[in-house]
């Protein structure tokens, strides 16, 4: 994001005379930015709400082990049934 200061004048009330400058009462400064997309950093969060995770204490080895795509798909099985 880009941004600058950009100084205002504010001038006091009446006409101002041809012959001299006008008198200046007060200065305000405004901030003008401009933004821009960051493309790689949006693509990375895009890609990270597209992400499931799911912690368990089951074991991925042994008797009682099972794979990750088999827990995802018992828990998913069970958000359905407690759906409907």
């Amino acid at each position: 994001m880009d941004v600058t200061v950009e100084e205002q004048p504010v001038y006091g009330r009446g006409r101002p005379s041809p012959h001299k400058s006008r008198p200046i009462k007060a200065m305000r400064y405004r901030l003008k930015t401009a933004i821009s997309p960051q493309t790689e950093h949006m693509a990375r969060m895009e890609e990270e709400v597209g992400c499931f995770v799911l912690l368990t204490n089951v074991p991925i080895a042994g008797n009682l082990g099972h794979s990750a795509r088999d827990l995802l798909t018992v828990y998913k099985e069970q958000h359905g049934t407690e759906q409907n």
